[in-house]
């Protein structure tokens, strides 16, 4: 897996937030955003935890994670991914 290039859906709109995150995280989805997986991966692209996506209210916690930058990679049911970059404070 590379996570240095995205193939994103089309018109998929997505949004993290806050960024940098203390212990929760925020994802804003559009209607057409169907995510099938949600992978957390740290520097070394190694995964560190996975979300469900399907949670009726898309917020995720972090609170167990170390202070540093990881890469929250989505998958979509059309087989497109996406890589956001997130920052835990």
């Amino acid at each position: 897996m590379s996570l240095g290039i995205d193939e994103v859906t089309e018109n998929a709109n997505i949004s993290l937030y806050p960024n940098p995150v203390q212990d929760v995280f925020n994802l804003k989805l559009s209607a057409k955003a169907a995510i099938k997986a949600l992978t957390l991966f740290d520097l070394n692209d190694r995964p560190v935890t996975t979300f469900d996506p399907l949670q009726a209210k898309p917020q995720y916690r972090l609170n167990d994670l170390a202070e540093g930058m990881y890469f929250l990679h989505l998958l979509y049911h059309d087989g497109a991914t996406q890589t956001l970059k997130l920052v835990k404070k």
